[in-house]
């Protein structure tokens, strides 16, 4: 075995565990341990140096397996790449299991669909541009592959039109989802190439999906019912971001580093941010009071697991509500919450209805989301529209 095979199979289990079956009951466990260190070799050959580094005879060296066993079960590296995307569909849906895409049409919630997968793909670039290749190369011998990931990038995307309900598609929505996966892919062939950003994508995507919902004539210029998406920053360390899944066009989330004091206060008043999220540790104690109110807008605060009385009555010295929960709300559950929390403030709720909206989309848990407000602030008058 190779020094690069030595320390692959030293690491464990790798990224995959979803291997081929064995026609054999002895063999199958062999046989899904080779497919799975096969596999993450060629995500680790991919991720170095894109299309070109993934040879089989590589994949082979890398994953301590005969090249002869790798040929068994890909005829090509466009075939084992593919291989790779299916995987790469299995872990996608896993995490929209645990965090829906959410949003309150079908063509919000579709387009938010397109675009956490095209995060999910982007996110590492030269295993996207490399599997995109592979699927794009019109190898005769690897229809069956791509049509069965086809048909599962169907029954996901349907789900997030329907928004949870189980009934079988119309014809009209099987032909809308089905062209739209065409559209999305025939783009991300173009981000692939550099022809186009990876917002790009979403935009087209997004509006192929108007085109259809409204026809030509009363297509809107935005696929939005709301004037503006909600601004949220959120402000964590990398363990402290969980998954809020809105649409882009519904609710835009900016990531920053943990903040200092000060800097919390600088984002408070910022023009630009309608709620301020928080993730660990906070020390509110050094936060300055009676901060300038931007626009004359409420300023909200969520504590996303950090929620604690002390902490939220010292900033319900700075901004007008704070609303969220302590560790005992498993992060799941938080992300539910804020999701319906968001959109609730997007379309218009005041605070009030808004936290009780956030509370019910965790039904017995709804104890757990709590809200101190400034004295004074009447909830029932204040809302972001």
């Amino acid at each position: 075995m190779t020094d690069r095979a030595a320390a692959l199979t030293a690491a464990g289990p790798g990224r995959y565990t979803h291997g081929v079956a064995d026609d054999t009951p002895a063999g199958a466990l062999l046989r899904d341990e080779r497919t799975r260190r096969i596999l993450d070799a060629a995500v680790q050959l991919a991720e170095a140096g894109g299309f070109a580094a993934v040879r089989l005879r590589d994949v082979a060296q890398t994953s301590g397996v005969a090249l002869g066993t790798v040929y068994k079960r890909f005829r090509s590296k466009e075939d084992l790449l593919l291989g790779v995307l299916t995987e790469e569909l299995h872990e996608l849906r896993a995490q929209i299991g645990e965090a829906p895409v959410r949003g309150p049409t079908p063509l919000l919630r579709v387009i938010g669909f397109f675009a956490f997968l095209t995060d999910f793909l982007c996110r590492r670039p030269n295993l996207a541009r490399a599997v995109v290749r592979s699927a794009a190369s019109g190898e005769q011998a690897l229809s069956e592959r791509l049509a069965r990931f086809h048909a599962k990038l169907f029954e996901l995307s349907f789900a997030a039109w329907q928004g949870g309900a189980h009934r079988a598609p119309t014809a009209g929505e099987s032909v809308m989802l089905s062209a739209l996966q065409q559209v999305w892919f025939s783009a991300l062939c173009g981000w692939a190439g550099s022809l186009y950003d990876h917002d790009e994508v979403v935009r087209q995507v997004a509006a192929a999906a108007r085109l259809m919902t409204h026809g030509v004539v009363h297509m809107p210029a935005e696929a939005v019912v709301f004037a503006a998406p909600l601004r949220v920053v959120r402000v964590a360390d990398r363990s402290g971001v969980g998954t809020i899944a809105l649409p882009r066009e519904l609710v835009a989330i900016e990531l920053v580093a943990a903040a200092t004091c000060d800097g919390l206060a600088a984002l408070l008043v910022r023009d630009d941010v309608d709620v301020l999220q928080l993730a660990g540790p906070v020390d509110a104690g050094a936060l300055p009071t009676g901060l300038a109110a931007p626009s004359g807008r409420p300023r909200i605060v969520v504590l996303h697991g950090c929620f604690s009385v002390a902490l939220a009555e010292r900033l319900a010295a700075s901004v007008d509500v704070v609303l969220g929960a302590g560790p005992e709300l498993a992060a799941a559950l938080m992300d539910r919450a804020a999701e319906a929390l968001y959109v609730a403030l997007v379309r218009g709720a005041s605070l009030q209805e808004a936290h009780a909206e956030a509370r019910a989309a965790i039904g017995e848990h709804a104890h757990h989301f709590e809200l101190k407000a400034r004295d004074g602030a009447e909830l029932r008058a204040l809302s972001l529209r």
